[in-house]
């Protein structure tokens, strides 16, 4: 029960995460999305998120111990890459409501391959 609980977190948070990635246009930080003018941008932005959830839905229901692991991967990698891109001309996640989601979802991530792994 304990890993459900962690990996809803994570994906609570992400899913968090990508709402605020939304509203705070971070597809100006990726390429080739930011070739795109603003209103392509968000609509692409936005609607690929549909099929990043649904296959996270269906990994939750059918692939639980891969999506374990790689959101747990994921929370951590993603901090880093977070971390390196602070500096972008078009990084608007550099605030504590941001970087806070990112960073408990890399804590959430090392806990749960720790707890995996002592457990």
């Amino acid at each position: 029960m304990e890993f459900k609980i962690l990996l809803w977190s994570n994906i609570s948070l992400f899913i968090l995460h990508e709402m605020d990635a939304i509203y705070r246009k971070e597809w100006m930080m990726l390429y080739p999305v930011n070739r795109l003018d603003e209103k392509s941008a968000h609509i692409l932005f936005t609607g690929l998120h549909f099929f990043l959830f649904l296959g996270i839905l269906i990994m939750l229901d059918q692939y639980f111990y891969y999506l374990f692991w790689i959101m747990n991967t994921f929370g951590i990698l993603h901090l880093v890459v977070h971390i390196l891109f602070r500096k972008h001309r078009h990084n608007r996640m550099n605030n504590v409501f941001s970087m806070g989601i990112i960073i408990l979802m890399a804590i959430i991530s090392v806990f749960s391959t720790a707890f995996y792994f002592y457990n």
